[in-house]
């Protein structure tokens, strides 16, 4: 071994930089970076507000839309499965309008507005 080496290769008798001191310093971490200093006591602490305002809930086509827009349910069908989209679960649940929306087509765009009309007439 070279003396550089064996000078690496020996402990020490001084801290490392990165450990605590018995003062109760900070520790650094391993980049070095400072450490993150801590409020002061006589700053309060101020919780984080929250939206008071509920999320907007989802527009939800249904088979009303589907009428109200004059749509047949013999066209639908096959353009759901088209879609990769579940006839029978819009049936019993309906379907977000950003879902249908994604596709782009005109007679889909024809059935969110009348669900918009719907929820704002019913709202």
């Amino acid at each position: 071994m070279t003396e550089s080496n064996e000078a690496a290769a020996a402990p020490s008798a001084e801290p490392a930089a990165n450990l605590p001191t018995q003062t109760g310093a900070p520790m650094a971490d391993q980049s070095g970076a400072a450490p993150i200093a801590k409020p002061a006591a006589s700053l309060p602490v101020q919780p984080v507000e929250l939206l008071s305002a509920p999320l907007p809930e989802p527009l939800i086509v249904t088979l009303q839309d589907l009428r109200a827009a004059r749509l047949c349910f013999q066209g639908a069908r096959p353009w759901f499965r088209r879609q990769g989209l579940d006839w029978q679960q819009f049936q019993i649940h309906g379907i977000d309008a950003e879902i249908l929306a994604a596709s782009g087509d005109a007679l889909a765009l024809r059935v969110i507005e009348a669900a918009r009309n719907r929820v704002g007439r019913d709202g």
